[in-house]
């Protein structure tokens, strides 16, 4: 059965091949790449065009050092400014057809509404590259810019932003108002009325997918006006209480697909879960149809949701009281709509209750999660996946900029673990080997 997408598409446009050549040139002339080395010279760009500057620190013993130091600490820098425009580019050409009104909102804020704001949100972008676009760029763009007390200290030190994209997404334009302290009282009234709120616009895209998708399972002609009403009606209240519009209109049947929250539906489909035996062969492994795992299948004891924080996506995952929370993680990674970019082992799980990492060789009836109401479960980077090697990267400059006397205008960021243990918390050597 096919994922549901959580966004709506911007039906695949992307930048044309000869433009992004010559950004990819650009990148290249700028740091002084050489073709001598195609692989390496292909993973620094394809990373940057991803991932932003940042993602250059990676990258620190292959590119002049001068050339690094300029280019990583100018808050101006002819990469930074490249970046820009690239991820500009990107959204234009994705959405200048299918969502003409979110360029147009773009343009506004860059010329007359607000300019630094907008700068603000751009040079985040560049830095950061999609890490908080999420699975939804229109969406995002648009909370960043309306809550501008959001700012980047926030959300590298905070868990507001996916705090209030679970909230808006599962509750609906209302629930804004969860969030006063961050956005002006004008702006804020603005959004609240529909006739009027770019930010209800970019919540009916966001739902438009999943609500579509359900009508069409039951036969509702797209031509029917029950697909606006119903998408006005989620985007309006969200999923958690938005659901009860379309329980009106279709089906019983769909009951347990609306609670899924967007993934709920594969869940519910499969009835029975997959309980670990101990061996190296994982859930998503036989999930996926692998003959070499040795999990022995269980009856579905029931469903725990789960709330990807990178991501912003609420995942159901069927479990019985033997599966482990190493299940558990693998479940949820597999069915992200990101499932191809990422690596479960760089994921850990914790409840918001008390903020302690379970440990992945427990089984849901020994950590008693079961048992427990609304245990609140997230699913969390490994505190220093990224931030560890990035900053590994930047003390090596500090060190060399101290040695001929040149201060870095940036420092990296303080790198808080909390209280991840060493199942959880640990880098393996793989991972910052290459930069030490």
């Amino acid at each position: 059965m096919a994922e549901i997408s959580f966004c709506a598409k911007s039906n695949d446009n992307t930048i044309a091949d000869d433009e992004l050549k010559s950004f990819k040139n650009e990148i290249s002339s700028i740091l002084g790449l050489h073709d001598d080395n195609d692989e390496i010279k292909d993973q620094i760009i394809d990373d940057l065009l991803n991932n932003g500057r940042q993602s250059l620190a990676k990258y620190e013993d292959d590119i002049k050092p001068k050339t690094y130091r300029a280019e990583m600490n100018n808050a101006d820098s002819k990469l930074i400014v490249l970046l820009k425009k690239y991820f500009y580019r990107q959204w234009e050409t994705q959405y200048e057809l299918s969502n003409e009104w979110f360029i147009s909102f773009l343009t506004q804020y860059q010329n007359e509404k607000a300019p630094n704001l907008y700068e603000r949100v751009l040079t985040r972008t560049a830095e950061n590259g999609n890490e908080y676009l999420k699975n939804c760029p229109i969406l995002s763009i648009i909370l960043q810019l309306l809550l501008e007390n959001i700012d980047d200290e926030c959300l590298k030190n905070t868990d507001t932003f996916d705090d209030l994209w679970s909230t808006i997404t599962n509750e609906g334009l209302k629930s804004i108002t969860k969030y006063s302290t961050y956005i002006k009282e004008e702006v804020m009234n603005e959004q609240l009325d529909k006739s009027q709120s770019i930010l209800f616009r970019a919540l009916r895209e966001y739902h438009r997918p999943q609500v579509f998708s359900l009508l069409k399972k039951h036969n509702i002609p797209e031509t029917d006006t029950m697909y606006d009403s119903t998408l006005d009606e989620v985007a309006e209240n969200g999923w958690l209480t938005g659901k009860d519009d379309i329980e009106q209109k279709i089906t019983s049947k769909s009951d347990q697909i609306l609670h899924s929250n967007q993934q709920q539906q594969e869940a519910a489909d499969q009835h029975k879960t997959l309980v670990n035996t101990h061996s190296t062969s994982s859930l998503i492994e036989e999930a996926t149809g692998s003959n070499e795992g040795q999990a022995q299948e269980s009856m579905t004891d029931e469903t725990i949701k789960v709330f990807f924080i990178q991501f912003g996506e609420t995942i159901y995952v069927p479990v019985s009281s033997a599966s482990t929370i190493e299940d558990v993680i693998k479940y949820v990674c597999q069915k992200s709509v990101r499932s191809m970019d990422i690596d479960y082992k760089n994921y850990y799980l914790f409840s918001k209750k008390n903020d302690d990492p379970f440990d992945n060789d427990k089984t849901l009836k020994e950590t008693n999660i079961l048992a427990i109401d609304d245990p609140d479960l997230q699913l969390k980077m490994k505190t220093g996946i990224r931030e560890q090697i990035i900053k590994l990267a930047q003390i090596k400059v500090v060190g060399n900029q101290d040695k001929i006397g040149v201060n870095p205008q940036t420092q990296a960021d303080d790198i808080q673990c909390g209280n991840i243990d060493s199942n959880n918390a640990e880098v393996s050597s793989r991972d910052t080997s290459e930069f030490s």
